[in-house]
């Protein structure tokens, strides 16, 4: 995923795909800072 700018609204998106495209029963690493934008409701079957 490619994005001029961040928000949260983009993290958001990028964590939906990641989840979609991640097959149940497996999981997916993502590695954040601290940025206000990681700070995001998570989407369903997505836990930090």
């Amino acid at each position: 995923m490619l994005s001029p700018f961040v928000s949260k609204d983009i993290m958001q998106k990028h964590l939906a795909l990641i989840a979609q495209r991640t097959p149940i029963g497996r999981h997916a690493v993502v590695i954040m800072d601290g940025a206000g934008w990681h700070t995001v409701i998570l989407p369903h079957l997505l836990a930090i």
